[in-house]
């Protein structure tokens, strides 16, 4: 697995190929499938506190496993300047092009196909997001 965090001239943040979506995130480059494109980052948060949050201000959340039980990465504020947080669900397994993992308490995003510049990313957000 390659370790390539894409550099900020090497994606586009605009609007959403998906209607009604807001913003997406788009590669200027040509990424190769199992390059790891960054680190999701945030404002850590506990179980309480992230049970404390509207549903509206955990759509940037992702919940993270740890052996002292999970805790959670808070990538909306805009401060943190955390552009994998406009990769969009295309609600479509087929048109996923990037996977969300974990490793030692953080959260990474690599390619799961090789996709072409000017395609839009998106990851799975995982069955739960849209209940």
């Amino acid at each position: 697995m390659t370790h390539n965090f894409l550099k900020p001239n090497e994606y586009t943040i605009k609007k959403s190929t998906i209607p009604n979506a807001g913003k997406g995130a788009f590669t200027n480059v040509y990424i190769k499938k199992g390059t790891v494109i960054g680190e999701y980052h945030g404002k850590i948060l506990s179980k309480k506190q992230y049970e404390a949050m509207d549903d509206d201000d955990q759509a940037y959340v992702w919940e993270v496993s740890s052996p002292t039980g999970p805790f959670y990465i808070d990538g909306g504020p805009v401060k943190k300047n955390n552009w994998l947080r406009f990769l969009n669900d295309s609600r479509s397994v087929s048109k996923n092009n990037v996977q969300e993992y974990q490793y030692g308490g953080r959260v990474f995003y690599k390619a799961i196909k090789n996709i072409k510049p000017g395609s839009e990313l998106f990851v799975d957000y995982g069955d739960y997001y849209f209940d």
